[in-house]
């Protein structure tokens, strides 16, 4: 049974941390913006006329461009000429101008470099797969439960909603914690630059600690023309050209002095200072916020409420900034109307700010706007897939399609993308108030939110169940001064941050609560729909420990072969026939999709039959389908001569009931004389005599039959197991195919670090076997076992998974997988089946990884001679 937190309260508090000198907050968190949904951010969604500008936007003008108007009036014309080259691109160009990455090529030294080149240029990307496709529909469909239970939920438009009045609704909760949705922050905003010196004391500013920013989110259905958003900008709209706005940090100054090409949108430091949010309106917002962004929960192609940008983000802010200056001598319908010889600076000076409206969301239209073409150069962002994240500068124009023309819904949870700043950090200090209460975030329409709906998480329940950088990003927990290799400018950002949030030098921690048992032999998705059905009844008020300790893992590895496979699986050594099937089965209700097993020798392995069993039992029961699941095994040291390779593979396929492997594995660098399957099978390290025989095969005859398997069809990927550098070096210089992996023993007693890296720099993934090292082999009464201490009772190991509130392990687990080794641990017991998939939710700090690395002895376990098998592979 999970153990699930029983609050005494329907909205249980906790005393929320608060800056020195503030007294605790003992009321709501209130906000003076008043009530609304998103309609009241844009005129042409609420159909309400903008009244004009006061007179003094005319001085302001004036004063912006004051004795550059020469070099103004010549940058314009400039700026005209190079705009219609950019049109004409991006007329040519379409969708495939915005620059897309693989979430597993983040680290891509030269895919990141021309990703980067083409976000600089176009201002917009997608990020493929930052999460899996199930598990961001699992969010899509926990958040259609969450309204359906709270019908009072508010939205735009009122009677069919498309945007949801929404910020603490568990999905969105779930995916800003969401540890790949941090990494993709982060990786995001290092693309930004600063002009300042990293020892500059000027500003507070880090894009390595990622702050969580409550938004709304969509789910427009088909044939929806309501939520018809045109070209738009965020971040304000007349705060660009006021002087105590965007002018406080001097951010478009190249443009108004008449040098736009010296404008990089780029430069983080100055916009520290800016305060876009001068109106305290609804269109305004008062975080810092390097890209605005959204990941999809449905699948959303092109015309069916799709977004689309104008990827022109150095010119079109330009030209909009720009625009108010100038004015036309022909009228619209004038074949020369657009000719640069037809604009030239007002005279006299007006108010108009062409879209700017205080206190609203900045405006573009084919109209005020007429160079841009926006018709034309507002492109559909690519088709996207539940789990792709689209990001784009804040400053980038953008809209939605006026239709939804699509067959199903278009839905996606807006989370942008915010760095640490001192005032941001003041941001989320209100934020966090807000969110205690279940009332909409300070930057949005006020009113009682959330406060009362039912199935609201609180405070409790995300400080047991997101991980320590997740609950830093929400302003839950301290910030770590103690990192190294970081900048003392950065390290003073951290600890400025901490005393506005209200921490001193621990992690601020949540209550403890009662508890109540609650069902586990549930799927992941099933266990949360249980979970809600009785949040609704009333049984539940809210989750706390452990509720999503099932979830399945989001992190696949990229294999060199183009496949992916699951950072953490089940494997399948020592796992009992007479269980097998069952376990099989209950490991994939679990949220298992990974399966290592092998065929021999029978005391280890020799459940393929079994475990075929319960893969097939899981499909026909609608768990999953094939192509859901990654199935691994292994070709025996009796079947490497060329010829006897195929045709075991295929009886291991025959065995399991599969067409293919997903990994097939070489399991020993050694060649053992052929027994006959019908003899003896599995038939272990000896031959029919009994003796352990040397076969002749070669690594290189065995590779090149395995290489056949995959070119056959048999096998997507192969690979090596218990190899040695020098072995794995060998084969690089034959292999047509190269091994996507290679497993290993590996765990604290024995890292084997220098193999780990090269293998990873040759793009060969790692997976370990025997995680808790000496556990394992205790049953086999082998001696080195009996020597050494318990990892899992290492005092080492239970101090830092006591620290982090995991088991030890999970510890040993989150040790290998930060370190993008890939784990296969097994357990017969259910929850512990849970918390072994569960070890990707949390990080291991610095301090703890030294710490681990501290315990290395080289002792290996899984060695031939410690069985009495003279095969001395290791000397």
């Amino acid at each position: 049974m999970f153990r699930f937190a029983r609050p005494n309260l329907r909205c249980p508090r906790i005393v929320l941390p608060t800056a020195p000198n503030k007294p605790a907050s003992t009321s709501p968190a209130t906000t003076s913006k008043t009530s609304g949904d998103i309609s009241s951010v844009f005129p042409s969604l609420s159909g309400s006329s903008p009244k004009p500008l006061p007179p003094r936007f005319a001085n302001i003008k004036k004063r912006l461009i004051n004795g550059h108007e020469a070099r103004v009036q010549d940058s314009w014309n400039r700026l005209l000429d190079v705009l219609q080259k950019r049109r004409e691109e991006v007329r040519t160009t379409g969708s495939n101008i915005v620059p897309e990455i693989n979430s597993w090529d983040l680290n891509d030294v030269e895919k990141r470099t021309s990703f980067r080149d083409a976000l600089h240029q176009t201002g917009v990307a997608v990020i493929r797969r930052v999460v899996q496709e199930k598990e961001a529909l699992g969010w899509k469909e926990l958040v259609k439960r969450y309204i359906v239970s709270n019908p009072g939920t508010k939205g735009f438009p009122p009677n069919d909603p498309a945007v949801y009045e929404l910020y603490w609704s568990p999905s969105q909760i779930l995916a800003r914690a969401h540890p790949n949705i941090l990494r993709a922050q982060r990786f995001l905003m290092s693309h930004w630059h600063s002009a300042l010196g990293s020892s500059d004391t000027k500003y507070f500013i880090s894009t390595s600690h990622p702050l969580s920013y409550a938004d709304r989110l969509r789910i427009r259905q088909p044939g929806d023309s309501s939520f018809a958003l045109g070209p738009h900008v965020d971040g304000g709209s007349c705060e660009r050209w006021e002087p105590c706005g965007y002018g406080l940090g001097g951010v478009y100054d190249q443009i108004f002095e008449g040098n736009w090409e010296r404008y990089t949108p780029w430069e983080m430091t100055c916009r520290i200072p800016v305060k876009s949010d001068l109106y305290n309106g609804p269109g305004g917002c008062s975080m810092y916020r390097m890209f605005q962004g959204w990941v999809a929960m449905s699948e959303i192609g092109r015309g069916h409420g799709h977004l689309k940008i104008c990827p022109m983000i150095k010119e079109a802010t330009a030209y909009m900034l720009l625009r108010p200056f100038f004015a036309a001598s022909r009228t619209p319908d004038d074949p020369q109307y657009l000719d640069i010889a037809n604009w030239t600076l007002e005279d006299p000076v007006s108010i108009s700010l062409q879209g700017a409206v205080p206190a609203n969301g900045q405006e573009l239209n084919v109209e005020l706007h007429p160079h841009l073409a926006l018709e034309d150069t507002t492109v559909h962002v690519p088709d996207v897939r539940p789990g792709d994240y689209v990001a784009w500068h804040c400053d980038t124009i953008h809209a939605v399609d006026s239709i939804h023309k699509g067959a199903s819904d278009s839905s996606v949870l807006y989370i942008p993308a915010c760095p640490l700043t001192e005032a941001n950090a003041e941001y989320l200090a209100r934020q966090r108030e807000t969110f205690a209460e279940g009332i909409p975030a300070p930057d949005f329409p006020s009113g009682e939110g959330e406060s009362q709906h039912r199935g609201r998480l609180t405070p409790e329940y995300v400080m047991k169940n997101i991980s320590l950088q997740a609950q830093r990003a929400m302003g839950l927990a301290a910030f770590d001064i103690r990192q190294h290799e970081m900048f003392d400018r950065e390290r003073d950002t951290l600890q400025m941050a901490n005393k506005i949030l209200g921490f001193g030098a621990t992690t601020f921690r949540g209550t403890e609560l009662g508890h109540i048992d609650i069902p586990v032999d549930l799927p992941y998705y099933w266990l949360k729909f249980w979970l809600w059905t009785d949040v609704m009844r009333g049984r539940v008020q809210h989750t706390s420990h452990r509720a999503f300790a099932s979830m399945p893992s989001s992190t696949t590895i990229k294999l060199n072969s183009g496949h992916e496979m699951p950072l953490v699986g089940f494997g399948l050594w020592k796992v009992n026939n007479d269980t097998c099937a069952d376990q099989v089965y209950n490991a994939i209700k679990a949220g298992y999709r990974c399966f290592d097993g092998a065929c021999v020798p029978k005391t280890d392995y020799g459940n393929e039959v079994e475990s075929g069993q319960g893969v097939a039992r899981a499909i026909k029961d609608g768990l999953v389908k094939r192509s859901d699941l990654f199935l691994v095994s292994k070709l025996w040291n009796s079947f490497h001569d060329g010829p006897r390779v195929e045709p075991i593979c295929k009886k291991q396929l025959k065995d399991w009931g599969l067409d293919y492997f997903d990994l097939y594995i070489m399991h020993f660098p050694i060649s053992l004389k052929y027994v006959d399957p019908e003899v003896r099978y599995p038939p272990g390290f000896t031959d029919e005599n009994g003796n352990v025989t040397p076969g002749k095969a070669s690594i290189q005859e065995t590779w090149t039959a395995m290489e056949k398997l995959v070119e056959g069809g048999l096998c997507r990927s192969i690979g090596v197991s218990n190899f040695r550098g020098v072995l794995l070096m060998d084969l690089l210089r034959y292999a047509k195919i190269r091994p996507a992996t290679l497993q290993i023993e590996h765990h604290p007693y024995l890292m084997q670090e220098g193999l780990v890296k090269y293998a990873q720099d040759e793009g060969i993934a790692v997976t370990a076997y025997s995680s808790f090292g000496p556990q394992s082999f205790l049953e086999m009464d082998m001696q080195q076992a009996k020597d050494a201490a318990l990892l899992l009772e290492h005092p080492a190991i239970k101090k830092i998974a006591e620290k982090h509130g995991k088991t030890p392990a999970q510890v040993l687990l989150r040790w290998a997988t930060q370190r993008n080794v890939a784990v296969i641990p097994k357990s017969n017991n259910k929850d512990r089946l849970a918390q072994n998939l569960d070890v990707l939710g949390f990080d291991l700090e610095e301090g703890d990884m030294k710490e681990i690395k501290g315990m290395d002895k080289g002792l290996r376990f899984n060695d031939p001679l410690n069985y009495g098998v003279a095969q001395p592979i290791y000397v």
